[in-house]
């Protein structure tokens, strides 16, 4: 619509926002691919759904124990909240993570969304140990109400939908492992069951591996076909 008024007045119209950002976005140089832990580039190490090992690849980032993060704008009421972050404070980040995974209600994928982004930034920029992330504090705040919505009621009624959203704040802290530590945190699983899960899983992978691995005629075979091309 501005775009017309200015071209009735036989003038040429100013350039949009949006395009000129675009510009800017275009004469940008990428990020440099600085090969990282495990040969996967720096600029794509941060993973929210989930921390990996990567090393710090900024040495003017100083490592950190201890790490804040808010995820804004969740889906669900504080009071729901709530009742999942008192189950999570001051346990590690593991057994935080398999109570929301198991949890049936629907607040829990949400905190599950924010505790993973909590975990990927403290190892991925601060260089923390994914092992020994304890939950120091989790707390839910209310959030802005969306634009309620009306609903029809009996008898010539109608009353008000307000859909609740919240913001809820995770700090991590690293712990250094003291000798003969039973678990990490007030309550969770044990050290050593969590090192037979560790036994279980890789027996797994390499259960996996060695069945999709060739076997000599399959090799023998595929090695006569290349050659014959």
């Amino acid at each position: 619509m501005l775009g017309m008024l200015w071209c009735t007045r036989g003038v040429v119209p100013p350039p949009c926002s949006m395009l000129v950002r675009f510009a800017a976005r275009k004469t940008q140089k990428p990020p440099a691919l600085t090969t990282a832990v495990g040969g996967i580039p720096s600029a794509y190490a941060s993973d929210l759904t989930g921390a990996q090992d990567f090393a710090i690849q900024d040495p003017n980032v100083p490592r950190r124990t201890e790490y804040t993060h808010m995820k804004r704008n969740l889906t669900g009421s504080v009071k729901r909240m709530r009742e999942l972050c008192a189950i999570c404070r001051r346990i590690s980040a593991k057994e935080a993570t398999l109570q929301l995974q198991f949890s049936l209600k629907k607040a829990g994928r949400e905190i599950l969304k924010a505790l993973h982004t909590t975990v990927a930034h403290a190892v991925n920029n601060f260089g923390m140990d994914k092992e020994r992330l304890l939950i120091e504090r989790i707390y839910a705040t209310k959030g802005t109400t969306q634009r309620p919505r009306m609903n029809i009621h009996a008898r010539a009624k109608m009353g008000m939908m307000r859909k609740q959203v919240s913001h809820v704040t995770i700090t991590v802290r690293e712990i250094p492992q003291p000798v003969n530590e039973r678990r990490l945190g007030r309550w969770g699983r044990l050290n050593r069951t969590y090192r037979k899960y560790d036994k279980i899983k890789e027996a797994k992978k390499a259960q996996a591996y060695e069945s999709t691995a060739l076997t000599p005629a399959q090799s023998a075979a595929m090695s006569s076909i290349a050659n014959s091309i």
